[in-house]
């Protein structure tokens, strides 16, 4: 995987996007989920990253999480079941701690 190209594996019951980001550590990035985008932030000097990706309606934007390990950003995106979506209501804007 390349430096600041996504990597993006949808399985049955969760998306899973990666980002190559050597030289960060975990002060340095910011992640953000709001109006249904997920929004990846990795600043420092020399520059800065900028990731959005549009999530699914399906979505458990409050069970998001994401982990830095061995250079590499891991979102880890849950998704509601087709029985879930009948109770699901959008969340206000969020941020992801990077574990």
């Amino acid at each position: 995987m390349n430096t600041g190209v996504v990597h993006i594996e949808k399985k049955e019951k969760e998306m899973i996007v990666q980002l190559r980001l050597p030289g960060y550590s975990h002060k340095d990035i910011q992640v953000e989920v709001a109006q249904g985008t997920l929004s990846i932030l990795a600043a420092h000097k020399p520059g800065s990253l900028i990731k959005s990706i549009a999530l699914p309606e399906n979505t458990k934007t409050e069970k998001i999480r994401a982990t830095l390990h061995d250079n590499t950003l891991t979102v880890f995106i849950p998704l509601r079941s087709i029985d879930e979506m009948a109770i699901h209501l959008w969340h206000k804007r969020h941020s992801i701690s990077v574990e």
